[in-house]
């Protein structure tokens, strides 16, 4: 409403704006607050809506967005979370070079496991396999001996004791194996190899001092591994106690390391068989050449009328 007056009038519930005009008089403007408020509430909410709607396509923008970026990390997710799917099945995964990378680094490691398990697989198989003879032969000769009149007591004794001793040291070899399984699961260590034959001379003291037998290294000679410590502390027990057990009495054994080659030399003298029981499991020579490839070195023997010569080579190039 616009209004001209002599004299300035303002009214009560309404907006009002004021202006003295050049002749004099006053131009009054006058808006009832209803109105005002009414519009207000109008512009209000279509601010809200034209907001609304920009902060929703931004937001269905971004996801989008987002969703294309994490695809190949969704789809890594998938792939480890679906265990029947095959390493080179990813035709989604393929992203940035940090994504394939990490694709590799999964593949890799899913593949090594495969591998690992396999391998374990197969030596339980074979040592639960070789098992079976052992107890089916004890159980005949219990048939036997019932059956038979001239089948002595100390005859199957002695037998029966052979039996028990072959199905024993299976066991102990399965147990062997179930312990490195579990010390290969443990972090790699620096570990020198003379150190690792010094700790061998001071497990056996007792059984060389009974067979009047020396141990003589080339001592300024040494090189480091990077390897699971306990498990290969134990294929080395392992290694020398075989060793020990077929030493000539009142012998040397020679040690000879060769850093250049990664290698340990054991030299012995043929013995007959020890009657010593020893600490640790007896471990045949297939068994420790199998672990060879976990922890990654060679091993192989050797004899000649004589001498009994075992090698060892390590593969391991982190101090070289």
């Amino acid at each position: 409403t616009f209004a001209y007056t002599l004299t300035p009038q303002r009214q009560q519930n309404n907006m009002e704006v004021i202006a003295k005009l050049p002749d004099g008089r006053y131009l009054s403007i006058t808006s009832g607050l209803n109105a005002i408020n009414q519009k207000a509430i109008t512009f209000v909410i279509r601010l809200l809506l034209v907001f609304g709607t920009v902060f929703i396509l931004f937001t269905l923008v971004f996801h989008l967005i987002l969703k294309r970026l994490f695809q190949p990390l969704h789809c890594l997710v998938q792939f480890c979370n679906d265990s029947s799917m095959e390493h080179d099945a990813l035709p989604l995964c393929n992203g940035t070079q940090e994504v394939d990378d990490l694709k590799k680094a999964i593949t890799n490691l899913m593949e090594a496991n495969r591998t690992v398990c396999e391998n374990k697989q197969d030596i339980f198989k074979e040592a639960a396999h070789e098992l079976k003879s052992p107890i089916a032969i004890l159980k005949a000769r219990f048939s036997l001996f019932r059956q038979r009149d001239d089948y002595t007591k100390e005859l199957f004794i002695d037998e029966g004791l052979s039996d028990i001793n072959t199905i024993s040291n299976k066991l102990k070899e399965l147990l062997f194996l179930k312990s490195i399984e579990w010390d290969m699961q443990k972090e790699k260590e620096t570990i020198s190899v003379q150190e690792q034959y010094t700790l061998m001379q001071t497990a056996f003291q007792p059984i060389l001092e009974k067979k009047g037998i020396t141990m003589v290294s080339d001592l300024e000679q040494d090189f480091t591994l990077d390897v699971q410590k306990e498990a290969m502390t134990k294929v080395m027990q392992a290694i020398f106690e075989n060793i020990f057990m077929h030493t000539k009495n009142d012998s040397v054994i020679r040690d000879h390391i060769d850093p250049k080659r990664r290698q340990m030399q054991i030299i012995n003298e043929i013995g007959s068989k020890s009657d010593e029981t020893l600490f640790s499991s007896y471990i045949g020579s297939k068994i420790i050449s199998r672990l060879a490839k976990r922890l990654d070195y060679t091993y192989s023997t050797s004899q000649d009328e004589t001498y009994f010569y075992t090698t060892i080579t390590f593969h391991d190039t982190a101090h070289l």
